[in-house]
């Protein structure tokens, strides 16, 4: 006589490397976004299997990389099927506990944010402090302009 077993539901695998990514975007929205009432949500954009990131050089590559990738995200995530629930602040922070697999002793420098206001009006901010040249931070502040496009596209 044969049995059947049931296998527990398991959820389906991340495709991005957390612990290896150089940034953490943290979105905040309007309303909750989960069962425990929580109104943000982190997210990394580095993949585990990655060929275009190995291939870049250096840190400062991969960063623009991350970056840039940034964008894409935000278009897709405001053209989800949870896209009605407006984002209020786009943040990211440097990922220096990995992916939350080393305790977080201090918090995580932030790189920038972008603060999304009910009227559609976008507050950027880029934290000068980290970034050292004029370079850097029109490249960041381009960035988000592209952010603020996609969001204000959607409240349309």
């Amino acid at each position: 006589m044969n049995t059947t077993v049931f296998k527990p539901a398991t959820k389906s695998e991340s495709p991005f490397d957390e612990a290896n990514s150089l940034l953490a975007i943290t979105i905040y929205h309007q309303n909750p976004v989960n069962h425990q009432g929580k109104k943000n949500l982190k997210y990394y954009l580095k993949k585990k299997i990655d060929r275009e990131y190995d291939a870049l050089l250096n840190e400062d590559e991969r960063l623009m990389l991350e970056l840039n990738r940034s964008v894409r995200f935000i278009e897709n995530k405001l053209k989800s099927r949870y896209g009605d629930n407006q984002m209020t602040s786009i943040q990211i922070y440097f990922n220096d506990n990995k992916g939350g697999t080393i305790p977080e002793s201090h918090p995580n420098a932030m790189l920038c944010k972008l603060n999304i206001f009910t009227n559609g009006q976008c507050e950027p901010h880029v934290n000068r402090d980290i970034i050292p040249t004029q370079e850097g931070i029109d490249f960041v502040t381009k960035i988000m302009e592209s952010w603020q496009y996609y969001i204000q596209q959607a409240r349309r």
